[in-house]
């Protein structure tokens, strides 16, 4: 004869053998389950590398636009120095010219005062020989 404890364990066995929704259960907890979990976890790893990636795309077309502004400003304040020297440049040099301008204007009105004074001296001259030579009356 078995023994009882035999009896109810090759019972047990059989029914969880025999019965297809308890292999079912233990295959979806043990095989199916994990594999469905695992696979989840790896789409939202997925998903999270895929915002990462377009994140940092977005960072690096960024910072390009920044650095492209940086050089088209670095290049326009160049470019605005470079014409605010050339025109303190230019103002110097109109300020030369100017001055020497003046100085030769200045240099024309002494040459015609003198000229003028020459003038006067050669008509009071004229004026004395012809008074000299006219005899009196």
């Amino acid at each position: 004869m078995i023994p009882t404890w035999a009896a109810v364990l090759v019972s047990l066995g059989t029914l969880v053998v025999g019965s297809g929704g308890v292999l079912a259960y233990l295959r979806y907890r043990t095989i199916e389950q994990p594999a469905a979990d695992q696979s989840v976890e790896q789409v939202k790893a997925e998903t999270e590398h895929k915002r990462a990636e377009t994140e940092h795309r977005r960072v690096e077309t960024e910072n390009l636009a920044v650095k492209t502004l940086h050089d088209t400003l670095t290049d326009v304040v160049g470019r605005y120095d470079a014409m605010k020297d050339e025109t303190a440049e230019l103002r110097s040099e109109n300020r030369t010219l100017r001055d020497e301008l003046r100085d030769m204007r200045e240099q024309n009105r002494r040459e015609a005062d003198e000229f003028r004074r020459q003038i006067s001296d050669l008509e009071r001259q004229i004026r004395e020989l012809r008074e000299a030579q006219t005899p009196p009356v």
